[in-house]
């Protein structure tokens, strides 16, 4: 590089280098400010020797801590994973029985439903001696096949409820 082109010397991305660099055999070399000061070697701490260490203390001491860890993990193992399955298994039959008797009582709504319906639609005739009119006591009994039905009908969004809240602790378990 010639001498006139050295007085700015230009850096990847335009930067200058403001005269704290020299180039010697196309090598650019930054040199340390003029306004930073040298670090006084007196006042800085004589290093550490480093102590070499010996394989045979260091497995002497981990040899417990590790034996006791592989004790503990196939604790953990052993005794974690049985419990949990068989609390979810217990969860899971108890989710079962309430979804049986959810059906159970939404089916017994619906016959109910449906029995109500077929009355309300063909009363039938009370026969009195001068005229014929629909059998009121029928009709009466429809009303309480309908009352019966709706009974039923909460029992079973009972069960949907319980079961709802059954499936927030099987879920949380089953993430552990």
């Amino acid at each position: 590089m010639s001498k006139s082109k050295k007085k700015h010397l230009k850096l990847k991305g335009g930067n200058d280098c403001g005269g704290q660099c020299k180039e010697r055999d196309n090598l650019v070399i930054f040199q340390r400010p003029p306004c930073q000061k040298k670090i006084d070697e007196s006042s800085v701490a004589p290093p550490q020797p480093i102590a070499e260490d010996d394989d045979e203390s260091k497995n002497k001491e981990s040899t417990p801590t590790s034996v006791f860890s592989i004790v503990m993990l196939s604790l953990y193992i052993i005794i974690k994973y049985p419990t949990k399955y068989f609390v979810l298994f217990s969860i899971l039959m108890v989710i079962i029985y309430l979804a049986q008797k959810a059906f159970e009582y939404l089916c017994l709504a619906i016959k109910k439903f449906i029995n109500f319906f077929t009355i309300i639609l063909n009363p039938g005739s009370l026969d009195l001696i001068l005229f014929k009119v629909p059998n009121i006591f029928r009709i009466f009994m429809a009303f309480l096949e309908l009352f019966i039905g709706i009974l039923y009908l909460c029992v079973a969004i009972i069960f949907f409820i319980a079961l709802g809240f059954l499936t927030l602790p099987f879920n949380l378990i089953v993430s552990i």
